[in-house]
């Protein structure tokens, strides 16, 4: 069977988000990415490339959570060339992959050379994030919307209608929590009396961030309590809205 697609990948010795910050930023990208651009210039709020095949505008996945940094490069009267690009945890480090898709007419020799291209790259990346120094960087989730919570006196209920209907997936904890992952979002329902629904943030720090938010002069409604899988406290920001920002450290 002729080969379609094939995954190439490089350990970097440094933190995912370190990583990522130069992955994810496109003006960065010509310092180890030939095989995208020779230059590139953001130029009406779109980035247009020289590429090897020609001027192209390139489009970038958003900054996420999740270590996704996909583009897009549009080549006139040709179509889009998807490249999917992940950068992963891995142990004390990061993992860089990026998938080459097998274009249309392609042979195995120029699908062979795009293959060797993005290593080559891959590697110039290596040596531009490892020369870099060591940073003490938060993770990707610290101060982003991690969780959310919702009232459900019926957990019972509430877990047949999501079940049925969007297809989320439960997991029980306890007869009064019933916790849920839409494929792309996690949260809970519970029979509680706390104002909800309940955004729950995410900090690699729980005294820290806790201390930073009552020096904002804001009530803190529920001080740091430990539950099943970390810890967490409860604010009200300026315009009395109740959130939580938990922690899985211990």
């Amino acid at each position: 069977m002729t080969e379609t697609s094939r995954t190439v990948a490089i350990r970097i010795a440094r933190p995912m988000a370190q990583v990522y910050d130069i992955v994810a930023a496109p003006a960065r990208m010509t310092e180890w990415a030939s095989g995208l651009a020779t230059r590139l210039d953001e130029i009406d709020g779109r980035w247009v490339g020289q590429t090897p095949e020609g001027r192209a505008v390139i489009r970038f996945t958003p900054r996420n959570d999740f270590g996704i940094a996909d583009h897009w490069v549009s080549l006139d009267g040709r179509p889009d060339i998807y490249v999917p690009l992940r950068v992963i945890a891995c142990d004390d480090g990061a993992e860089v992959l990026v998938t080459v898709f097998r274009r249309d007419q392609m042979d195995d020799a120029a699908f062979a050379r795009d293959i060797d291209w993005v290593g080559r790259d891959l590697a110039r990346l290596k040596q531009l994030a490892e020369r870099e120094p060591a940073r003490d960087m938060p993770s990707i989730r610290d101060g982003r919307v991690d969780y959310v919570e919702f009232r459900a006196p019926d957990l019972d209920q509430v877990e047949r209608f999501y079940r049925d209907l969007f297809d989320w997936r439960f997991t029980a904890y306890g007869p009064q929590y019933r916790a849920f992952t839409d494929g792309r979002m996690d949260g809970g329902f519970a029979p509680a009396a706390a104002a909800m629904p309940l955004v729950v943030l995410y900090t690699d720090d729980l005294e820290a961030t806790a201390a930073r938010v009552a020096a904002a002069g804001v009530r803190i409604i529920k001080p740091i309590f430990a539950f099943p899988g970390g810890r967490r406290f409860h604010f009200a920001d300026p315009a009395g809205n109740e959130l939580a920002v938990w922690s899985d450290g211990q």
